[in-house]
């Protein structure tokens, strides 16, 4: 017969595999994941062979309420918790763009010359004359109104790099 207390320290097992994997420092990913699978198995396998599987039907069956009730919360901060840990793995990146030119927040640079050209102006065009074609191509080409991310990202880039180099 299986003992409660086996189980418990089956679920402890588990419980500690699943925070080891969640730590900030994971070389042995791999091998974290095969001792949690093998916990798994094992406790599920000892379960079926005493004839108490159906205490892992009633543990899940009692967990179904609570994911119901944290799923959309998981939902809606997984994309930031996604982000956030895809910022921890790699601290030290950054972008040869920033390098260049550290005035520039977007990921890519835009010579002045190409932004003259994409706001359709000849060079030496006043702040005014900027500020109207912008406002025109926007118009245009906003993504509300059935434009392109792209292009509008792109219009805004260059009427940014064209009013700092007026400056």
């Amino acid at each position: 017969m299986l003992k409660p207390v086996v189980i418990i320290v089956c679920m402890g097992l588990i419980i500690y595999c699943i925070r080891r994997l969640m730590a900030p420092a994971r070389p042995d990913l791999k091998h974290s994941l095969r001792i949690l699978g093998l916990l798994i198995a094992a406790t599920g396998g000892l379960l079926a062979i005493t004839g108490k599987l159906h205490i892992l039907g009633v543990l899940l069956a009692g967990l179904i309420p609570v994911f119901r009730t944290l799923a959309p919360w998981v939902l809606r901060a997984l994309p930031g918790l996604l982000r956030h840990w895809h910022r921890r793995q790699q601290p030290n990146q950054t972008s040869s763009t920033h390098q260049r030119n550290p005035h520039n927040t977007t990921a890519t640079a835009m010579s002045t010359a190409e932004a003259y050209e994409i706001l359709d102006l000849k060079p030496g065009a006043s702040k005014e004359e900027i500020i109207q074609r912008h406002k025109q191509l926007m118009q245009k080409n906003h993504p509300d109104r059935g434009g392109s991310d792209y292009l509008a990202s792109k219009i805004n880039l260059a009427k940014k790099v064209l009013l700092a180099t007026l400056e």
